[in-house]
């Protein structure tokens, strides 16, 4: 589903045995396991679960992979695709995981003569980290590449964002907040 929305490494990563959400540390212990293994192994306790209905209705996107999508890949393809796209989402997260070490603390003002001498690679994943340091996460394609343009091209320039601008001056990147607008009277 990541891949069909034109996601990076972040979003094909998907989700991970510990992560943090809101301060909260989440674990997911049975992340590694199919729902046949964790049924089974319940039922074998004796333990009863709850299902989601909205696990078997097709109208979300999400069951419709899961029903149609999937059963069909596998039957084209001749063999079970389920494996391959967690070992995927696997070399992913540490695709994820590297670059994040790799990039280290990224200046809230980066200094764009730096970021020019960097790899195109290196340039998209610190304009995405800077964005989502800002509040914007999840920044599209476009949008990540509208930034490095404006690394790269030498001119002070801005983007604009739901929320905010980045702006381009004096060989460094600013994150400007939108402001509420105040309507003058007489106008609409």
């Amino acid at each position: 589903m990541q891949l069909l929305r034109g996601a990076g490494v972040d979003g094909m990563a998907g989700m991970t045995v510990r992560s943090k959400a809101s301060g909260v540390d989440v674990v997911r212990p049975l992340l590694g396991f199919t729902r046949k293994e964790v049924r089974d192994a319940a039922r074998e306790e004796g333990l009863r679960w709850r299902e989601d209905k909205t696990n078997e209705d097709e109208k979300g996107w999400r069951s419709r992979v899961r029903h149609k999508v999937l059963p069909y890949l596998s039957k084209t393809y001749g063999r079970e695709v389920r494996g391959a796209l967690c070992r995927a989402a696997e070399i992913f997260a540490g695709e994820k995981e590297y670059w994040e070490k790799q990039l280290g603390r990224i200046s809230a003002r980066p200094d764009v003569r730096e970021w020019k001498k960097k790899e195109v690679a290196w340039q998209r994943r610190a304009i995405r980290m800077w964005l989502g340091m800002r509040g914007h996460r999840g920044a599209t394609f476009a949008e990540v590449e509208g930034v490095r343009k404006y690394v790269v091209m030498g001119k002070s320039s801005g983007w604009q964002f739901k929320g905010g601008r980045v702006v381009r001056s004096k060989n460094k990147l600013f994150w400007i907040k939108e402001m509420g607008r105040i309507a003058h009277a007489g106008q609409s």
